[in-house]
């Protein structure tokens, strides 16, 4: 379920840049001045929460590095679909096949580095 919420993260981006560049560029609107727009991302970050804990939690697993597989898990996936919008890797000229094809390699390596971060020693974040 997690690499199916990445999955559905990237394509909502790719298929509403206006409202994804909207959601989290405060130069573009003032999103305080909506109090039911700031509901939204916290339930939205709840599910994420969720998420991780369900694919990693558990006694082997401690609350900091729960939160900082929660906080990788959106860096990369809001990274991956900043990049593909705004950044180089939108630039680049690629067939849609290629394009798809990098997206699911790079969600399918964080699913393993995350995967070896949850079950690695806890001596470190």
């Amino acid at each position: 379920r997690l690499r199916l919420a990445a999955r559905a993260y990237v394509d909502f981006a790719r298929t509403n840049p206006a409202a994804f560049r909207i959601m989290f560029r405060p130069e573009l609107a003032d999103l305080s001045a909506c109090p039911s727009a700031g509901a939204a991302g916290r339930r939205a970050y709840s599910v994420l929460v969720r998420l991780v804990e369900a694919n990693f939690g558990g006694a082997r697993v401690s609350r900091e590095r729960l939160e900082a597989i929660t906080s990788m898990e959106w860096s990369m996936v809001h990274g991956l679909s900043t990049l593909l919008l705004d950044g180089s890797l939108g630039r680049r000229e690629r067939s849609a096949h290629a394009t798809e094809a990098l997206i699911e390699r790079t969600l399918d390596l964080f699913a393993r580095a995350a995967d070896t971060l949850s079950s690695s020693s806890e001596a470190s974040p």
